[in-house]
């Protein structure tokens, strides 16, 4: 059987939500479904997803197992944010020239428009075909929560990376039918997917004993009213607001409600929000979870 080598490109840490809930599990059907398949996977590791060695060995022995061969590299943000980028963009071009050559890959799938964007400039030199995977106007986003301003370099460049891979690509999929149109009305040359977000039924069930695990956690009883907040605070998403409608429903929840935040942002910060909005600290309980428990939280 001759093998096909395909380099999977995520400037996203492994253990992002996003790349443990969704891409994860398009790879992994993938894998499975055509057995010619090589998988290489780039990652960009980030500080807020830290990982052990031996959870870092165990993540690395399953996913081979999958023919999926992972390649941590470093994330850099911060500031000199545009030269950091740039440095990150010369590591995944080196690892891919690498494999290009020595595996003989023929094609790139990019995670994200800003891995698009990447994948697109690496795919062009080296000859590859780029695969655009939930492709967006993610600068548009950022523009209209104003994380970003029109004259900054963040937003030209994003902006002109995906104006690049919606010309230049040969493959897009997109979670809604504005974005194939919009293609279609730019006379984007790729073949365009509609793909829409969705959640795995057969994972995210109801478990008794997930719930009981959570609260026993918690030290909250089987009885005790609980709310859950999964997700992120600030940049395009709510920050201040989140705490803030807490605070306006506490009133008219029974006394002894409690609120369980799990996010991958610092505590520090977060408490901060509910502390200014004038929610006790006996009021919720401020943690993480890796995705594989996830619907344990849900259930509780």
């Amino acid at each position: 059987m001759k093998l096909r080598h395909v380099i999977i490109f995520a400037y996203n840490s492994s253990q992002d939500p996003l790349v443990q809930g969704g891409f994860q599990q398009v790879l992994l059907h993938v894998a499975a479904a055509q057995p010619d398949l090589r998988l290489h996977l780039i990652t960009y590791e980030q500080e807020q997803y830290p990982m052990t060695s031996e959870q870092v060995a165990a993540q690395r022995a399953h996913w081979a197992a999958q023919h999926i061969t992972w390649y941590p590299l470093t994330w850099h943000s911060g500031r000199f944010m545009i030269l950091k980028k740039v440095y990150d963009l010369l590591v995944g071009f080196l690892l891919c020239l690498r494999l290009r050559v020595g595996a003989g890959a023929r094609s790139i799938m990019a995670f994200g428009t800003l891995a698009g964007g990447l994948s697109l400039l690496i795919g062009k030199i080296l000859g590859m075909q780029v695969y655009n995977y939930q492709y967006e106007p993610h600068s548009e986003f950022m523009l209209d929560c104003k994380v970003w301003k029109p004259t900054s370099m963040a937003y030209r460049s994003l902006h002109y990376l995906e104006g690049l891979l919606g010309r230049h690509a040969d493959m897009l999929s997109t979670g809604t039918h504005y974005m194939i149109e919009r293609l279609k009305a730019e006379r984007s040359p790729a073949k365009a997917y509609l793909l829409p977000s969705c959640v795995d039924a057969d994972r995210f069930v109801f478990s008794d004993v997930g719930r009981a695990a959570v609260r026993a956690r918690y030290g909250l009883s089987a009885a005790q009213p609980v709310l859950l907040y999964l997700g992120k605070f600030g940049g395009i998403y709510y920050s201040h607001e989140t705490a803030e409608l807490y605070a306006a429903l506490r009133p008219q929840l029974p006394l002894e409600t409690h609120l369980l935040v799990v996010t991958p942002d610092e505590p520090e910060y977060v408490t901060g929000l509910f502390t200014a909005a004038g929610v006790p600290a006996s009021a919720y309980t401020i943690t993480r979870s890796p995705f594989a428990e996830v619907p344990a939280y849900i259930s509780a």
